[in-house]
């Protein structure tokens, strides 16, 4: 191994302070942590070389940590210069807990305060620079210094996207923590002490391990851990461990909201809690969200201001002035909304696009709520998102986004999903005649409104004096937008309704009616007439667009020039943010009907007997764009979930992701499902296009309810089978005090869950969402009802497009996706090892076809019956009334 630059104590506080410091700024340094056993925390270099017999390494002293700090080519500082440095930037970065050696804090503080300074540019840190020179002389050095750093790096923000060079970096000997994770899982360990009734599993300590080696050696580490292993913990602990010996953040992503709420406020308190008791350090957890979850203070002063004549932007106004009086976060979740008021806060959001940075940093300095939880995430070890903000912060610059180089995906299985709706895009009538309306409107506030103020204010006082010429023409222009906008709106009404019709002549359904767009559809006849009409929109938006360059261009000029910047940079803010997504919006109009993407799936959706029709775009392949854009910027990723694998293979999702060199680990559930769980087979539910299907589903669901006195959860494919059935099965159960709650009907898949944990004595009928994620245990929940084997709708555009990539679309594709999803279903019955209960499956195609026992294997080994509808009820009761277990 070559001779490591530093060597750490591993026991010594200030020595694994140090470590933490250095890790954090200087990621090409070579290292050795090592432990001297029996001895005293304060061991010369005498003595670690005698341990490690041959070592010549200087020790790890302050002095050395604080050069390698503090960035190359900066100049000395003084303790004077230091305190107005470290005034200036105090509210913007919290220090670690000092280790009593004030030079290497300094010298930490002052390598982020530069690094902060250079992740924004020269051109930010050179106006600091000037105005320095008159308003704080002595900060004039430390400005310069860092535009110096700046010049010299120009692509320092497109290199903090990549992965960090590790090559000369050491492995670790981190011979303190050796066996900690034993430790932790052993019966008398840090685990035992906080859980009651603790037992070490097996199946957890492997993954554990798994996920250890995979951070500390990069790679991808594919993992299947059925219900009951404690995935959580397996993960979140190798995580803090590395985190604290490297001083840098995991980042841990999940689907659902609830399980990302678990793991900020239960797993990752427990994880710290079992490291401090075996005398690691406490861990620190964040949950990060979106921009939109926050206020934004600019927005927020602007709509302040101003009159209105919404009720529910009133109502809003009277919450958030109450609300800012004590809230820290500025996130909305703490807010109790009505549905209009959160409609209402988007307009006052964080929303990317709408962020002025350097206005905002000038009025209200370190307040704003977005970045402040960003400066929180970035001194977490453990930070927690979800999927969507996962790939939505891919995007982003300047964000925690540039750490995500130690990754653990949790709920892995919807990757694809979420990646494909990042990608995929929707236009419909009202979004066009929205964008629309912002830019200008015959009454009211506009993006229009605000330019023309703005010219005018640059025609009396600006550069724009000396150029009436252009004032008049950026005035006429603005006169202009507003006939422009009415032929817009004209044009996209009549688009939208050419496609409503035009879907309508290819689609026999009743209700909704969805048309895939191929080479082959823009040729025919009924085609024409949405040609025609997107080309007189596509030629008034180009108009708007030029236009719109014009403003931005002239006015970006004048107000450079203008003492009143301040008042103008927001008006062009809008005016910039509005033409980005106009051109945006002109494009995908443009691929769906005239300049298609071969990468992309296009298809128009909308109603019988309406106009209300939208366009779709959604990419056909996400594998090159999850490896490219995401896996490609972590060294170490986990890809964790219950159901992983389809028919035994960890193939599809490999396949999907574009995933080729990974490990695999599978940890099948703990659980005795053959003593747990009844799957009832019923053999004579009529197939779904007999008239008396649905009957048979109502009595039988009617059947197994009445049996368990409630304690039902009946999943369907279909939202027009739930409604269907529900009112006749509420005057079915209604006299026996049973509640049948229908989601979408009674409420959302989280407050029916919620209603029948209250009340047992409950029946939920529920769709997509209650596939999974429902977590129901104990006694609460004993039946589940599997209405019809989960396959994809085949005429589905997107899923057609894809099923076309396979030689054998049903055997590779659509059949190991209905098996996973019947997997995922029949996961939300048995939640601990306590739980018991019936599963019943009404889809007789489950023995009727040769394919159905591919979904009998999907399933862990349960106890399998097949019987009729009619004796459903007798099999739960009798099942449960038996105890396999006492015999």
């Amino acid at each position: 191994m070559p001779e490591p630059e530093f060597v750490f104590l591993a026991e010594d506080p200030v020595h694994r302070r140090l470590r933490c410091a250095l890790f954090s700024m200087s990621p090409d340094i070579s290292y050795i942590d090592v432990s001297v056993s029996g001895s005293e925390t304060q061991v010369s270099l005498d003595d670690l070389k005698q341990t490690i017999r041959g070592l010549t390494a200087i020790a790890a002293d302050a002095e050395h940590v604080a050069n390698r700090l503090i960035p190359e080519g900066f100049v000395a500082f003084d303790p004077i210069e230091y305190d107005e440095i470290e005034s200036l930037f105090g509210g913007w970065f919290d220090r670690t807990a000092p280790s009593g050696d004030s030079f290497v804090d300094r010298a930490e503080f002052l390598a982020r305060a530069v690094d902060w300074l250079v992740e924004r540019g020269a051109p930010f840190t050179r106006q600091l620079e000037s105005w320095a020179l008159s308003g704080r002389p002595e900060l004039h050095a430390f400005f310069a210094a860092a535009g110096d750093i700046a010049d010299g790096h120009p692509e320092m923000q497109a290199e903090a996207k990549r992965r960090p060079d590790r090559s000369k970096r050491t492995s670790s000997t981190v011979l303190h923590q050796d066996g900690l994770l034993d430790s932790l899982f052993a019966p008398d360990g840090g685990l035992a002490a906080l859980i009651p009734g603790f037992e070490r599993r097996e199946g957890q300590v492997r993954m554990a391990a798994a996920v250890d080696e995979t951070l500390r050696h990069d790679g991808v580490l594919l993992a299947e851990a059925g219900t009951g292993i404690g995935k959580s913990l397996a993960y979140l602990l190798p995580a803090a461990i590395w985190s604290q010996e490297n001083g840098e953040p995991v980042i841990v992503s999940t689907f659902t909201r609830g399980l990302q709420e678990q793991l900020v406020t239960k797993d990752v308190p427990i994880a710290s809690e079992a490291l401090q008791r075996c005398g690691a350090g406490p861990v620190r957890g964040v949950a990060l969200k979106g921009r939109t979850n926050y206020l934004c203070l600019r927005r927020w002063m602007h709509e302040s201001k101003s009159p209105s004549t919404d009720a529910a932007m009133d109502a809003l106004k009277i919450k958030v002035a109450m609300w800012l009086e004590a809230t820290a976060s500025g996130d909305r979740s703490e807010l109790a909304l009505t549905p209009a008021e959160d409609r209402a806060f988007n307009s006052l959001s964080a929303a990317t696009d709408n962020c002025l940075q350097t206005v905002c940093r000038s009025t209200f300095g370190n307040r704003c709520f977005f970045n402040r939880s960003r400066v929180e995430a970035q001194r977490a070890n453990i930070i927690v998102m979800n999927h969507a903000l996962l790939f939505a912060s891919l995007a982003e610059e300047n964000t925690v986004m540039g750490s995500l180089d130690k990754l653990i995906i949790d709920e892995a299985h919807h990757i694809e999903s979420v990646a494909t709706s990042q990608y995929s895009f929707v236009v419909s009538a009202p979004r066009v005649d929205r964008m629309l309306s912002d830019y200008a409107v015959l009454q009211g506030t506009s993006i229009v409104g605000h330019c023309g103020r703005a010219v005018e204010a640059l025609s009396v006082t600006g550069a724009l004096q000396a150029k009436p010429a252009n004032a008049r023409k950026a005035l006429e222009i603005l006169r202009a937008a507003v006939t422009a906008v009415e032929r817009g709106k004209h044009w996209a009404d009549l688009l939208f309704q050419a496609a409503g019709r035009f879907v309508e002549d290819d689609d026999d359904s009743a209700y909704a009616v969805t048309r895939r767009i191929l080479d082959s559809t823009r040729d025919q006849p009924n085609w024409q007439a949405v040609y025609e009409t997107w080309e007189s929109l596509d030629a008034v938006l180009a108009d708007l667009l030029h236009s719109s360059r014009w403003l931005i261009g002239e006015l970006g000029d004048a107000a450079g020039e203008s003492q009143a910047i301040e008042k103008i940079e927001p008006a062009l803010l809008d005016l910039s943010v509005w033409r980005r997504e106009l051109e945006e919006m002109q494009a995908r109009l443009r691929a769906v009907v005239a300049e298609p993407n071969d990468g992309m799936v296009y298809w128009i959706a909308g109603r019988r007997n309406s106009s209300d029709a939208s366009v779709y775009g959604a990419p056909l392949d996400v594998a090159g764009l999850v490896a490219g854009d995401l896996l490609a910027r972590s060294s170490s990723t986990v890809l964790a979930s219950a159901t992983l694998r389809s028919q035994g293979s960890f193939h599809l999702i490999r396949r999907q992701l574009g995933i080729e060199d990974a490990n695999e680990l599978v940890l099948p559930s703990p659980f005795d499902y053959r003593s747990s769980t009844l799957l009832y087979i019923a053999r004579d539910v009529p197939d779904p296009r007999h008239a008396d299907y649905l009957d048979s589903v109502r009595a039988a669901i009617a059947g197994l309810a009445i049996a368990l006195d409630g304690r039902t959860l009946a999943l369907f494919t279909s939202h027009a089978a739930i409604r269907g059935i529900q009112q006749r099965l509420r005057s079915d159960l209604k006299p026996l005090g049973l509640s049948v709650l229908a989601q979408d009907i009674d409420g959302s898949p989280n407050q029916l869950v919620e209603r029948m944990k209250r009340d047992p004595r409950t029946v939920v009928l529920g769709v997509a969402a209650f596939w999974e994620g429902v977590d129901v245990p104990g006694d609460e929940l004993s039946g589940l009802v599997v209405t019809r084997l989960p396959f994809d709708v085949p005429t589905d555009p997107l899923f057609a497009a894809r099923s076309e990539q396979f030689e054998q679309p049903f055997q590779q594709y659509s059949l190991p996706r209905a098996a996973l999803k019947f997997r995922q279903g029949f996961g939300r019955l048995i939640r601990t090892s306590s739980d018991r209960g019936v599963v019943a499956v009404l889809d007789s195609r489950i023995f009727t076809k040769s394919y159905g026992t591919t979904f009998i294997r999907a399933l862990p080994e349960c106890t399998v019956r097949h019987g009729p509808v009619d004796e459903l009820g007798d099999a739960a009761t009798g099942w449960l009334l038996h105890n396999p277990q006492a015999e």
